[in-house]
This record gives structure tokens, sequence and C-alpha cells, in this order.
């Protein structure tokens, strides 16, 4: 009967775990994620772990050790291969790319992208889209390949607003405005960082709305 607490068990973990390190504990929430792959190991939950080793690998990417977080990666790769779950593959494949472009190397990272701008086609996911396409774009433009980037990003904002999220829509017009600022299209650049502001302040993303000022 205890084998049939394990998946909560792990999950209450993870929750447990994230929580921590949202509110700066990093070293005790990497421990108690450990312990979560552990349960998720006993569980013999494989994708429930493969999963978990994403948000680890997002941690320590984002705590400084890239190397590290790919390692993570590569072994959540290994899992979704196993079970062919094509979300799973998509996103593992974009945080990959977000490592690559940490680390500076932006044909891997394009790679990354667009292998899970493929997976996230064939899964049917419009939403895991739009953050591939978005991830494409960005790294054409900081290859100052502008026409390019705008291609993407128009593709990833036109899915968004499609389907109404309002985060990412704001996000979108903001690449946009900057990359049209690079082509020195100011007047579209006005419009989209004013349309982006727009959004920010209804959404009340004060991150977003000091960035657009800036931008203007």
């Amino acid at each position: 009967t205890a084998t049939k607490y394990l998946p909560g068990k792990a999950k209450a973990k993870k929750g447990k775990g994230l929580l921590l390190y949202y509110s700066g504990k990093y070293e005790g929430a990497l421990s108690l994620l450990l312990e979560a792959i552990s349960d998720y190991d006993k569980a013999q939950d494989a994708d429930g772990k493969a999963g978990l080793f994403n948000d680890i690998a997002n941690m320590v990417r984002k705590h400084g050790d890239a190397d590290q977080a790919e390692t993570y990666l590569r072994k959540a790769l290994a899992i979704y291969q196993q079970s062919n779950n094509l979300d799973g593959l998509a996103n593992t494949n974009n945080n990959l790319g977000i490592v690559f472009e940490t680390k500076g190397n932006l044909d891997s990272a394009l790679l990354h992208y667009q292998k899970g701008l493929n997976l996230y086609e064939q899964a049917n996911d419009e939403i895991g889209m739009s953050y591939s396409l978005d991830y494409i774009g960005l790294i054409h433009a900081y290859r100052s390949e502008f026409k390019k980037s705008e291609t993407f990003l128009l593709q990833a904002l036109a899915i968004r607003e499609k389907r109404g999220e309002q985060f990412a829509i704001s996000t979108s017009l903001l690449n946009l405005g900057e990359v049209y600022m690079a082509m020195n299209e100011t007047e579209k650049a006005i419009t989209y960082f004013n349309r982006s502001l727009r959004m920010a302040d209804s959404l009340k993303f004060p991150d977003l709305q000091s960035y657009n000022y800036k931008m203007l």
C-alpha cells in the first residue's frame, strides 16, 4: 500500500521544493526535488521523473550552472524518447535550446528550438509552437537577421492572439518592437511598444511596463 501513495508523495515534494526555490531557498529546494526523483523512481513514474528533471534543469541553469542543466535535460530526453511523449520531448528540446543560448552556442540553440517546433506541430500543441517560434525569432534577431526574425515572431504573435494568451501576446509585441527598432522602422516600433505597454498596464506587469517605457 505504501507504493500507492508514492506518486502523490513525489508530487507534494516537487510542489514544496519549487515553492522553496521561488522563496529563495535554493539548497533546500534542490535536496527536496532530488528526494522527489527517488520517489518517482520507486513509483515507476518515468514521465513524472522526466518532468521533474526539466524543473531541476531550469532551476540550476538560472543559478548559473548550464552544464549541470544540460545533464538533467539529456536524462529527461532519454525518458521521453522511450515513452514517445511528444509534448515532453518538445518542451525538453526548447529547454535545451535555452541552455545552449545561455552558453552562447546559437547554432545548437537554434537546432533544439527547431526540433521543439517540429515536435509541437506533431503534438498539435499551438501554445508550445508559439514559444518555439518566439525563441527561433529571437536567435535570428541576435544574428542581425531581422527579416527572418520578424517572420517567426509574427507567426508566434498570430497563434497567441488566436488563443488569447495575454501575457505571451504582450511579450511578442515587445520583441517585435525591438526588431523594428533594429531595422530603423521607428514608427512601427513605437506602435508595437505602445500596444505592449497598454497590455502590460491592464495586466499590471511592472517589469514589462518599465521595459516598454525604456524602449519608447
